[in-house]
């Protein structure tokens, strides 16, 4: 196993070098993200892997994000608040959207679920995969674990909600991963606000086979 990128991402570094399409306020422990004018608007984005470094399918990778979020009271109900998304740039995304714990949500959908689509300004062709796996609690977990596995098609979420809280998912397709390799953050709705802690960030290439 062979690590390609880490980093932990602060408020004050994601405001210096990720490339956001919103306005924003930081603090030493806080990036609060303000509303915008587009539905599923691409928040932020920042680049981890250069084109070139990695050779589609040949190439495994997985894919490591973990996140400490503070999740929004929205201004109506039923929100779904923010999507954390790896993508090769322009041709697919991979990840996971998280709900809104101040409704019944978590309770009767679940708090979060796998989503891919097309990467840009706007995240196109948005499509829902997994099913909903609702749990007893109600309140924000503050921090969330994604993993990713390009080559398999494949992800898993995890939080503290219940005790412990898995969720597991398919993807309709891959990586280009030769294109290189971006975490996106996306907005769901126009009118919400987000405030993140912290993004942290790793991605390895697997062991190859014996």
């Amino acid at each position: 196993m062979t690590l390609l990128y880490h980093r932990l991402m602060t408020p004050n570094w994601l405001d210096q070098n990720a490339t956001f399409n919103c306005q924003r306020t930081v603090q030493d422990l806080e990036l609060q993200i303000s509303t915008d004018s587009s539905k599923y608007e691409n928040i932020f984005k920042v680049p981890l892997l250069k084109r070139g470094v990695l050779k589609s399918g040949q190439s495994d990778v997985t894919i490591r994000i973990k996140v400490g979020i503070v999740l929004p009271e929205p201004a109506r109900p039923r929100r779904d608040p923010i999507l954390f998304m790896a993508s090769d740039g322009n041709k697919f995304a991979m990840g996971f959207q998280l709900r809104n714990p101040s409704e019944s949500d978590y309770t009767t959908k679940g708090p979060y679920y796998g989503v891919d689509g097309e990467p840009g300004r706007i995240l196109r062709n948005y499509a829902k995969r997994s099913t909903d796996v609702p749990v007893r609690e109600r309140v924000n977990p503050d921090q969330f674990e994604i993993l990713l596995k390009p080559s398999d098609y494949w992800g898993s979420i995890y939080s503290a909600l219940d005790g412990g809280h898995k969720l597991n998912t398919t993807f309709a397709s891959t990586l280009n991963l030769s294109n290189g390799l971006w975490l996106d953050v996306y907005r769901v709705d126009v009118v919400e606000t987000y405030i993140i802690n912290y993004v942290e960030v790793t991605v390895y290439e697997d062991s190859p086979k014996c």
